[in-house]
C-alpha cells in the first residue's frame, strides 16, 4: 500500500471517529420535545454479571462515544514516525471498546434470566449499533497496518451493515424504577443514627440498597414530595448506578468527596443528600466518612470544653466577692441566636428587646429588663449580685454603666435567656416583691467577637429602688 493510500485511510478513520459525536448532537436536536417511552420496574442488578461489569467499565463508554480521542493522537504519531505501533494501539483500544458491551449483553442474554433480558432489551439496539461505530475507524486503521487484509474489507462491510440495521433505534424504552417500587414510608436517612445506621445498611442485600439509591436519585425518596415527573427520564437505572459508583471512587482517604466527586453528584441532580446516597450505594465509603466526622466532632468538642474551662477560670478570677451582697455568683453563660438575655420574674409580658436594641445595651418594659450582648452563640462572663440597698457606684474598668427600673411582683427575678434553659444563677431580689433598680456594667462588647478578642464581661447589681428612669453613668463604647 502506497503512503498516499495509507494517509487517505488515516484521514477516513479520523472522519469516522467523529461520527458518534456528530450523530449524537443530531439525535439530541431531533429528539427535543419528544418523550421517551418508559417501563417501570426494578431490575435485579445483583444477578446480571455482564451488566455489573458494564457499569464498572466506565472509561470504555467514553471511547465508544468519542473515538477521536484515540484516533487523533494515533494519527499524529503515525504522521511523525510512520510506525505501525500507534495504529495497532488504536485498533486494540477501539476494538475492545466496541466489542465489550455486545459481548457482555450476549453473556447475560444467553443465561436466559428474565430480569437480565428485561434490563438489556432497551439497550440492545444502541449497544449493537452505536458502540459498533468505534469499529469503523478501527477497521480503517487496521487496513493501514496490515497489508494482507482482504478479509478486513468484508469485516468493514459487515460493520457498516450492522450500523445501518441497528443505528436507527428511534425512541427506546428506558428501564427505570418508579414510585410504586419505592418504600411507601420513604427512604430512611442513615445520618440520624450515625455509624450504627450505616452499618445496618451495609448488612442489607445489595438489591435493596440499590433500590433505595435509585429511589432517592429519581426523586421518589419520600412519597409526599415525589415529583410529578420522574428525574432523569432519559437515563436507565444501570447508568445511574454506574455514575453513582463512580462518585464513590472519587473520595479521599478519609471518605470525604473530592471536587470531582461533587461535580459528578451535581450532574446527577438528585435532591437527596450526598451522604445519604453514599450510605446505600457504597456503605464502606460512607462508614469511613461517618467515623471521620464523628472523630472530628469529638475533637472539636474537646477543644471547645478546654477553651470553655479556660474562660470559666478567667471569668472567676476577674471578680472578688462583695461582702455587702446578699447573694452573688460568677459564671460563664452561653448566648443563643441573636445574643442577649433578660432579668425578671419569668417570661416578660411585653418584649423589652426591641427597646434594648434601640438603646444599644439595656431597656426595661416595667416587669423585665432586656440586655443586648456583643456576642451571639458564644460565651460571656457574668456576675450577679443582690443587695438590700444600693451599693457604691464604681465606674473604673468598665466601658459602659447604665441603670433601669423593674417591678418584681413575686420577688423572684433572675437572669433568663430568651430561648434556652436559664443558667444556674440565684434570684436577685433580696428584699422580696417590689420595685428594683438594675445597674449593669459591661466591657469588651465591641471586641469579644474577634477570634483572639478578650472575654465579654457583665456585672449586674440589683437593689431596691422606686425610680423607673433609665440612667447612663458611663459610656465609652464605640458608636455602633
Amino acid at each position: 500500500m502506497s503512503p498516499r493510500q495509507e494517509r487517505t485511510l488515516w484521514w477516513a478513520a479520523l472522519a469516522a471517529s467523529a461520527l458518534p459525536s456528530v450523530l449524537g448532537l443530531l439525535l439530541d436536536v431531533l429528539s427535543r420535545g419528544t418523550t421517551a417511552g418508559m417501563s417501570f420496574g426494578f431490575m435485579g442488578f445483583a444477578e446480571c454479571r455482564g451488566w455489573r461489569l458494564r457499569m464498572e467499565l466506565g472509561p470504555l463508554q467514553w471511547l465508544t462515544g468519542m473515538p477521536f480521542l484515540v484516533v487523533g493522537p494515533a494519527f499524529a504519531l503515525w504522521a511523525r514516525t510512520r510506525s505501525r505501533v500507534p495504529g495497532w494501539t488504536a485498533v486494540t483500544l477501539l476494538a475492545v471498546a466496541g466489542l465489550t458491551k455486545p459481548l457482555l449483553a450476549a453473556y447475560d442474554l444467553a443465561a436466559g434470566d428474565e430480569g437480565c433480558t428485561a434490563l438489556w432489551k432497551p439497550l440492545v439496539p444502541r449497544t449493537l449499533g452505536w458502540d459498533s461505530l468505534a469499529l469503523v475507524p478501527a477497521a480503517l486503521i487496521y487496513l493501514t497496518v496490515r497489508r494482507r487484509a482482504r478479509w478486513i474489507t468484508a469485516f468493514a462491510l459487515a460493520a457498516a451493515l450492522l450500523l445501518t440495521v441497528g443505528g436507527d433505534h428511534g425512541r427506546r424504552e428506558i428501564a427505570a424504577i418508579g414510585p410504586e417500587d419505592c418504600p411507601s414510608g420513604g427512604v430512611p436517612l442513615p445520618q440520624a443514627q450515625g455509624a450504627a445506621g450505616i452499618e445496618a445498611i451495609a448488612r442489607m442485600p445489595v438489591r435493596e440498597r440499590e433500590r433505595a439509591y435509585l429511589c432517592m436519585v429519581r426523586g421518589h425518596d419520600h412519597p409526599a414530595y415525589s415529583p410529578a415527573k420522574p428525574l432523569h427520564e432519559d437515563v436507565d437505572d444501570g447508568e445511574l448506578l454506574w455514575r453513582g459508583r463512580r462518585v464513590c471512587t472519587r473520595m479521599d482517604s478519609q471518605g470525604r468527596p473530592t471536587p470531582a466527586a461533587l461535580d459528578e453528584w451535581r450532574s446527577l441532580g438528585g435532591r437527596a443528600r450526598f451522604e445519604a446516597v453514599l450510605a446505600y450505594l457504597c456503605p464502606d465509603v460512607a462508614l469511613r466518612q461517618a467515623r471521620t466526622a464523628a472523630e472530628t466532632r469529638r475533637r472539636l468538642e474537646r477543644e471547645y470544653q478546654k477553651e470553655q474551662a479556660k474562660d470559666e477560670a478567667s471569668c472567676r478570677r476577674s471578680f472578688r466577692r462583695d461582702p455587702r451582697a446578699v447573694r452573688q455568683k460568677t459564671t460563664l453563660v452561653t448566648t443563643g441566636e441573636g445574643g442577649g438575655y433578660y432579668i425578671g420574674d419569668g417570661p416578660a409580658p411585653s418584649d423589652p428587646f426591641g427597646r434594648a436594641i434601640k438603646d444599644g445595651l439595656i431597656a426595661s418594659s416595667g416587669s423585665a429588663a432586656a440586655v443586648m450582648t456583643g456576642v451571639e452563640n458564644d460565651d460571656f462572663c457574668v456576675t450577679v449580685r443582690a443587695y438590700r440597698k444600693a451599693p457604691p457606684l464604681a465606674l473604673k474598668g468598665w466601658d459602659r454603666v447604665q441603670e433601669v427600673g423593674i417591678d418584681s411582683p413575686r420577688g423572684t427575678a433572675k437572669l433568663y435567656l430568651p430561648a434556652d434553659t436559664p443558667p444556674n444563677l440565684p434570684p436577685l431580689t433580696a428584699a422580696g416583691p417590689g420595685p428594683y433598680r438594675v445597674r449593669l456594667h459591661v466591657r469588651n462588647r465591641d471586641t469579644a467577637y474577634r477570634p483572639d478578642g478578650p472575654l465579654e464581661t457583665h456585672l449586674i447589681q440589683v437593689f431596691p429602688g422606686k425610680s423607673k428612669k433609665p440612667t447612663t453613668h458611663k459610656n465609652t463604647e464605640p458608636r455602633r
